[in-house]
């Protein structure tokens, strides 16, 4: 059973699903064709991603979990049916935040039980449907998904050892990482057949979760066979034609200007036409000489930046997840549309046709052990790949997500910059505009639309002057293609501030019983402005909070002290839990035989 064609990527996805949901939807229409009326009236429950509380609790959440599992495992179901068709009126008093640990606990109820629980909302009448019987067709149902899961993971596994056989070379690649999910899948497997049909909701996620890293971790191997360099890779895709006239045009515009200047310089001023035409043609080949000298010393790194507390899920899922999967860069929440965007301009992939797990993991290059104040907040852990991963690396001399157009600017058509094979030569990957540090940026003459106009920001640093890869600003970007798994992984660098932000990251989870303290504390203080404050927890933390409020004049010393002693205790409790997860992540990277060390720089 081949889930994925390794010679029709474009199809990937949607045949994928198709395969993987045939079974289910033909019974999930079959339990529709019998209860519509009760599953569309339930529907909304499981957008609410809670249960109703009340005599009939457990009716609800049966059809609650059974709703959300349809929804797990078709996740290309789009049909009008899985959507809220009438939306009661539930009020948040109705509302509980737990859901039954196992499907025992979801035994089914009658109706009467149900309707008891409603009387105080009209809409839940009498025409919800849910029957002793019902209840009993769903449970059937709910049954035959988590045998069809089962079923559909002993496919995965026989997939899996096909794939060590055929593509022993790839496998051998990401050995560590697919060792991960071979375990995780039949682990998952075991737990429940023995669950005896007594299976928890966290079992049947896990199942779910292990199924689709299992088969991410075959689309990766079949990647690397077809695109073993980023040579063929960039051979296959290319960016839209219009785009490539505009990178073609602007291309001799901006060499032929810096090359026009440094030829002054050097010839002190005196060139005629006919030797500057000479002297271009050999500027051109330096450019595209020094793309490839600036990343051959043997100090060359490429290295990826993670929040420390992200290593965790790496280091458990056995890869980093591009930013497709976690839709964030760094700190910041990034869309997939926009990213999207921009590698369609820059490698031609398609939109909506080509895997996560095949996007490029964006990384930086430097010469040693360097940071620039740039890449610091991506996170202030570092991984330092091996130089085996160079030959499925692509390389901009900027970050690329600026010279290309994305979602929120893509009437413009320009190409600012293209990937280019990190171990070649070949000058398309300088940048021709500077978006940071151009002049232009301080005119305050200009127009927003003309500081949009990518012309208006044509570089003017001459590329032949940066001596190495650390000269190069914002960043000089690497793009890994192919997946990076904890196998590509050389070493890891805690820095000094990876502690500071493991702190960080405990201390923006405030409990609702903290986050009333607080309130109670800015008791007299305007509402709006309180909600803002509890807000602001979630993205700087309590402590920076509290600090900000203690280091306000006008609060009187009562208050004040109250507040020191808040944060007093929230230091020690993010410390001790930060003090936790780096022992913790100690062990694991010993358990994945992974080197690491902590340093004294940023």
């Amino acid at each position: 059973m081949d889930h994925i064609s390794a010679a029709s990527q474009g199809d990937t996805n949607n045949s994928n699903n198709r395969e993987r949901s045939t079974s289910l939807e033909r019974r999930y229409a079959q339990m529709r064709s019998s209860n519509q009326s009760g599953i569309r009236e339930y529907t909304p429950l499981l957008h609410q991603g809670e249960q109703l509380t009340g005599q009939g609790t457990t009716a609800q959440a049966y059809v609650t979990a059974f709703l959300n599992c349809i929804k797990r495992c078709c996740p290309g179901e789009t049909s009008p049916d899985i959507s809220p068709r009438l939306t009661p009126t539930i009020s948040s008093s109705q509302l509980v935040e737990e859901r039954p640990s196992s499907i025992e606990s979801l035994a089914p109820r009658t109706t009467e039980a149900v309707y008891q629980s409603h009387l105080a909302s009209p809409e839940m009448d009498t025409n919800l449907g849910i029957t002793a019987e019902t209840s009993s067709d769903i449970s059937s149902q709910f049954d035959s998904i988590v045998h069809n899961k089962l079923e559909e993971a002993k496919d995965i596994k026989e997939d899996m050892d096909y794939i060590c056989d055929a593509y022993e070379n790839e496998t051998k690649q990401i050995e560590k990482y697919f060792s991960i999910c071979t375990a995780k899948l039949q682990d998952c497997v075991s737990k429940v057949e023995k669950s005896g049909g007594n299976i928890t909701s966290e079992e049947l996620n896990n199942l779910e979760d292990s199924i689709a890293e299992a088969i991410k971790a075959t689309n990766i191997i079949k990647f690397r066979d077809q695109y073993p360099t980023a040579e063929d890779l960039l051979k296959k895709y290319s960016p839209p034609q219009d785009l490539l006239e505009w990178h073609a045009t602007s291309s001799s515009q901006c060499w032929e200007t810096i090359a026009r200047k440094r030829s002054i310089k050097e010839k002190n001023g005196k060139i005629t036409d006919e030797e500057f035409k000479e002297y271009y043609e050999g500027y051109l080949r330096r450019l595209d000489k020094h793309a490839l000298a600036l990343v051959e010393p043997e100090d060359i790194q490429i290295c990826i930046r993670r929040w420390p507390h992200k290593l965790l899920e790496i280091l458990e899922c056995g890869r980093i997840k591009s930013m497709f999967e976690t839709q964030t860069a760094g700190a910041q929440t990034l869309g997939k549309r926009k990213q999207a965007k921009v590698e369609e301009a820059c490698y031609g992939f398609p939109h909506d046709n080509y895997l996560d797990e095949w996007r490029p993991l964006y990384a930086y290059v430097t010469k040693g052990f360097y940071a620039s104040e740039d890449v610091e907040g991506f996170g202030a852990t570092v991984i330092k790949l091996k130089p085996s991963v160079r030959q499925r690396t692509t390389k901009i001399m900027y970050d690329s997500a600026s010279l290309a157009p994305n979602e929120e600017n893509y009437n413009r058509r320009y190409l600012a910059g293209r990937p280019t094979p990190f171990n070649e030569p070949g000058r398309d990957c300088f940048s021709l505009i500077d978006p940071y540090h151009h002049p232009a940026r301080n005119n305050a003459s200009l127009t927003l639309d003309e500081l949009q106009n990518p012309l208006t920001l044509i570089r003017e640093i001459d590329p032949l002057e940066f001596e190495t890869a650390n000269d190069i600003k914002p960043w000089f970007e690497a793009e890994i293609h192919g997946a990076v798994t904890i196998d590509d992984i050389e070493e890891i660098y805690f820095t000094k501030w990876s502690n500071n932000q493991m702190m960080l990251e405990f201390d923006k989870k405030v409990s609702n019983k903290q986050e009333e303290e607080l309130r109670s504390l800015l008791k007299g203080t305007e509402e709006n402005e309180v909600a803002n404050i509890v807000e602001r927890t979630k993205k700087v933390g309590l402590i920076a909070v509290i600090r900000d409020i203690s280091n306000n004049k006008q609060i009187n010393n009562q208050l004040r002290i109250k507040l020191e002693k808040m944060q007093e205790e929230r230091l020690k409790y993010s410390k001790r839990l930060a003090e936790e997860q780096m022992e913790n992540l100690e062990n694991r990277l010993k358990e994945r035989n992974i080197a690491y060390s902590f340093i004294d720089s940023n």
